[in-house]
């Protein structure tokens, strides 16, 4: 979230459209943002065209170097930071549910055909158990990251980049919503961006030389790195074990079903991976 908001150039263009769709914050809000965190001026005439249309916008006072943006510019349809942050979360639940219970339903049926042909209504029902699940933490990230920026203008008078890193640490807790073995799918699905971004900064501020394509193979490596200590170890009751999953010598026969899942989630996502690296360097 602190690359969206401060460095957006950092993230694939697709990233950066899901995020400002799914969040409540226009564009040039967070335009606005950077630019006062950099201490430049402030973009008036794009700000002033998206506040025309919202209510209160003929009594605010804006200025070219503010010290922080304030809320009544952030969320400007609404007064209220509580109604703002609880409106910002069933927004993002409802807008994001039907692609989560399409992700969700989908598998179970290709994946488990005749366990759903067997009892079609316990598997949707399951499968919509699991949407809502996931949809829940998203939209509880959201929430949590728009609360803890409208509580920053609530103590503080002057802006930091820093406040935006740690928002997104604060709603990053959101994800214990979700299941175990989901964690780790949500984390190979942003580590990749990540690593990206990190790189592209360090070497926009000089602090890493330019090399050609190396952020594809630093990304590569810190995946396998995660899949190798998440995929390649288990604990088991009593005893401690290594095994590979199936990628070559079938699973261990004491894992337990719940691992074994595990270890399938984590080879699917192995696939994503190694698509997201190789869809980068050409």
């Amino acid at each position: 979230m602190y690359a969206f908001v401060m460095r957006p150039e950092s993230l694939p263009k697709s990233y950066q459209d899901f995020i400002q769709k799914t969040g409540p914050v226009a564009e040039p809000v967070y335009k606005a943002v950077r630019e006062c965190c950099r201490g430049g001026p402030m973009d008036l005439v794009s700000l002033s065209a998206y506040l025309s249309n919202k209510k209160g916008f003929s009594s605010m006072n804006l200025m070219e170097y503010p010290s922080i943006i304030p809320c009544s510019v952030i969320h400007p349809d609404r007064e209220s930071c509580l109604v703002h942050n609880g409106t910002a979360a069933s927004e993002t639940f409802r807008k994001t549910f039907p692609l989560y219970f399409s992700l969700t339903f989908v598998p179970f049926v290709v994946l488990r055909l005749q366990k759903f042909l067997e009892s079609p209504a316990w598997t949707s029902w399951r499968a919509v158990l699991g949407a809502v699940r996931s949809t829940s933490f998203l939209s509880a990230f959201v929430g949590l990251f728009q609360a803890v920026v409208c509580l920053h203008r609530k103590v503080a008078s002057k802006d930091h980049k820093l406040v935006y890193w740690i928002a997104g640490a604060i709603a990053a807790l959101s994800v214990l919503i979700e299941k175990k073995g989901r964690r780790a799918e949500l984390a190979l699905y942003v580590l990749p961006r990540a690593v990206d971004s990190l790189w592209y900064i360090s070497v926009n501020r000089h602090f890493l030389p330019h090399i050609k394509n190396a952020e594809h193979n630093v990304t590569g490596m810190a995946g396998c790195a995660f899949l190798s200590v998440h995929g390649g170890y288990h604990v088991l009751p009593g005893k401690r074990t290594r095994h590979y999953g199936s990628i070559s010598e079938g699973t261990h026969p004491e894992v337990s079903c719940k691992q074994n899942k595990q270890s399938q989630s984590v080879l699917q996502f192995k696939h994503i991976l190694l698509l997201s690296t190789d869809s980068g360097t050409h």
